[in-house]
């Protein structure tokens, strides 16, 4: 990824303004390219390949569970069109987030190309402060996506939410244990760490206990 920006470094020039040194492009034609290589490869590309591996991916899990679907029972079958539906939604609520937040950043980068750096138009004082301050917010939103999809799939899949709790659960109780500091909880803390050992053993045995069954039953059909 690093490769596609690397231009950046032979186009890009230092320049001393006032006290504070900043980044300018001086050539005409490369301000025309980057503009355009910006608003496609950091806007509009990465939300064109998140929905078509996320329409890749529902229909992958959706051919699986059609092949699955026969050979479990109605509870288990419901239990998957479940996670099906949860993660629909998470791919559907992280798409339009990153597209709302990545557009007015791309909108303002082709302004900027076409406006003010093709036709030459010459904004007012009033018009350039509301410009700047309009920009600045709308990159500031584009940079948050990396960081978004956490709390998107916290919010909107309550599976994501029982395994996170899950896996902390986990860590926290493999730390203690590591560091010898379960001898100094209280009862209940320690009590409680049991009880979440014993439900992570209890889960492990039926998912094995399940596919075990679900590979008998594949067996018995093929024979």
């Amino acid at each position: 990824m690093f490769l596609i920006y690397v231009h950046i470094l032979f186009f890009f020039k230092s320049e001393l303004y006032g006290v504070v040194n900043t980044c300018r492009i001086y050539t005409y034609e490369y301000t025309i390219f980057f503009y355009l290589f910006f608003s496609f490869i950091s806007c509009a590309i990465p939300i064109i390949l998140m929905s078509i591996f996320g329409i890749l991916m529902i229909f992958n899990v959706r051919s699986i569970r059609n092949r699955v679907g026969p050979r479990v029972g109605n509870a288990q079958n419901e239990r998957l069109s479940s996670n099906d539906r949860q993660l629909s939604s998470m791919l559907l609520f992280q798409v339009l987030i990153t597209t709302l937040f990545s557009a007015p950043y791309a909108s303002f980068n082709i302004f900027n190309m076409i406006a003010l750096t093709i036709l030459k138009y010459t904004l007012s004082a009033s018009e350039r402060v509301i410009f700047i301050f309009a920009f600045d917010l709308s990159r500031i939103l584009h940079y948050t996506n990396p960081v978004l999809g956490f709390y998107l799939f916290t919010l909107s899949g309550p599976k994501f939410r029982v395994e996170m709790k899950r896996c902390a659960q986990y860590g926290l109780t493999f730390s203690l244990r590591a560091l010898g500091l379960t001898r100094y909880l209280p009862v209940l803390a320690e009590r409680a760490i049991v009880n979440w050992n014993q439900i992570g053993v209890i889960n492990t045995q039926f998912a094995d206990r399940q596919r075990q069954g679900n590979t008998g039953d594949t067996s018995r059909q093929q024979n």
